[in-house]
């Protein structure tokens, strides 16, 4: 069974995926309802659990060939549901209504930016959907891979596209979730959905986050715009990409740990988002880590009676986030192979050997004559690292000098990736640049130390 390549699939298949989306839906919000009865944390919640369940239900139906059968992953959506009416009371208050009051709660002039962000979204759809695009690395080895998986049906398992580097080794949970929605809709219509789902997903963990952790109206809506307008971020809802996947993931799992000040058990769904995060994209693994350290020992006395839920869920998250690296260790002795080799394991791809230099090993002959590039590339992000580093100065808070620090941190992390400096050959060098949005998780970080350093100051007006 070879993809479709018409724009959009045929209309019963794509009511087969309005149908899986509103039933997984429907399960998670009932789950999260468990957890949180209202608010932006159910919500988040709810995506997390809905997304975390479409990626194992897909990689289990691709182990007997059916993890892109539409009517085996409707099918999975269905029971899903179902599974959920019978161990989960229906919640007290529903997503309409819930979203009506917050609706007719609203100022006239929040209720027209509200109204502005939503027609936006729907334009860039269909801009996208008039225009598909899927992008550089889509056509390299994302979409190729979802490609092999759907005409296959084995989701997950190894496909080799390139002789030189070795795609099929990397986290692949984006990857996944995209074989759910093509195999559902038989089309590549689900992409522009997609990427602005996830833009939309960012903005609505960073607003949670910044608020749980005390900052003003104004103060978070300035800090989310920030990240969320970032070139870095807008540029990937022209293809498939997994930066911002990767991000909105890991912002949700940190304003989850946020909001589980006051609401302990939502460490669980917080745990899963991570893991969501780490099976998208490597570069979230140090940031991930440190947040759920830091919220783990902050509620360790809290967390006694959530033992089961937080085992449960950290099950849930080794399947969608750990499983690739450990496929790696048994592979190739190592469980950031390609990136990084054991010396008992396989040895680095050679193009990762010869090529893969660092930022820090070479730092002078990277910038040189690049800065424009950087500068471009980075735009803004480099006022929120210039800003996280100055904030300790301007507000003396162990929060904030503890977010300064890992700002840095994360910072030098991505230096020493591979291929974020000059190797001395002219095709690989061309895109050093680019390499900036490995940055993402850092100035997410770098953004946080500049709220946190708002609330302190009082800036800009505690609204």
């Amino acid at each position: 069974m070879h993809l479709r390549s018409a724009a959009v699939g045929t209309l019963g298949h794509l009511l087969l995926l309005a149908g899986s989306l509103v039933a997984l839906a429907a399960g998670a919000l009932r789950a999260a309802s468990l957890i949180s009865p209202r608010g932006l944390e159910r919500a988040v919640t709810a995506t997390v659990l809905a997304a975390a369940t479409a990626t194992v239900q897909t990689l289990l139906l691709g182990i007997v060939g059916l993890g892109a059968s539409s009517l085996a992953l409707a099918g999975a959506a269905a029971a899903t549901l179902a599974a959920a009416r019978k161990w989960a009371p229906a919640p007290s208050l529903g997503a309409g209504e819930e979203l009506a009051q917050w609706w007719l709660g609203l100022t006239p002039a929040a209720r027209a930016a509200g109204g502005a962000a939503a027609g936006a979204a729907l334009a860039m759809c269909a801009w996208l959907l008039r225009y598909p695009a899927l992008g550089e690395d889509g056509l390299l080895y994302h979409g190729a891979e979802v490609s092999a998986w759907v005409n296959s049906g084995h989701t997950g398992t190894v496909v080799n596209l390139n002789y030189a580097v070795p795609w099929g080794a990397y986290p692949l949970t984006t990857e996944v979730l995209l074989t759910w929605g093509v195999g559902l809709a038989r089309s590549w219509v689900v992409v522009a959905p997609w990427t602005v789902g996830t833009l939309s997903l960012l903005v609505a963990a960073a607003w949670l986050a910044l608020r749980s952790v005390g900052c003003s109206r104004r103060a978070a809506a300035l800090a989310t715009a920030a990240l969320a307008a970032l070139p870095l971020c807008l540029f990937q809802l022209n293809g498939i990409y997994t930066d911002l996947p990767a991000l909105a993931w890991l912002v949700s799992a940190g304003a989850l740990c946020a909001a589980a000040r006051r609401t302990p058990a939502l460490m669980a769904p917080a745990l899963v988002a991570a893991g969501m995060a780490v099976g998208t994209k490597t570069t979230s693994v140090p940031v991930a880590l440190l947040v759920l350290a830091a919220a783990g020992w902050h509620l360790r006395h809290a967390l006694r009676p959530h033992v089961r839920a937080l085992l449960a869920a950290g099950a849930l998250a080794a399947v969608v986030g750990v499983t690739w690296y450990g496929r790696n260790l048994v592979a190739h002795g190592s469980p950031l192979w390609p990136f990084r080799a054991a010396p008992w394991g396989d040895p680095l791809p050679p193009i990762f050997e010869r090529y893969g230099t660092s930022l820090l090993a070479h730092p002078r002959a990277t910038l040189a004559g690049r800065l424009n590039e950087y500068g471009t590339a980075l735009s803004g992000g480099l006022l929120l690292v210039a800003g996280a580093a100055l904030a300790p100065l301007l507000a003396r808070t162990r929060a904030v000098g503890l977010a300064a620090a890992a700002t840095a941190a994360a910072v030098l992390t991505w230096a020493t990736a591979p291929f974020t400096g000059v190797s001395g050959f002219g095709p690989v060098d061309a895109a050093v640049p680019g390499t900036t949005r490995y940055m993402l998780p850092a100035l997410a970080v770098a953004t946080l130390t500049l709220a946190l350093a708002a609330r302190v100051r009082g800036w800009p007006g505690r609204v």
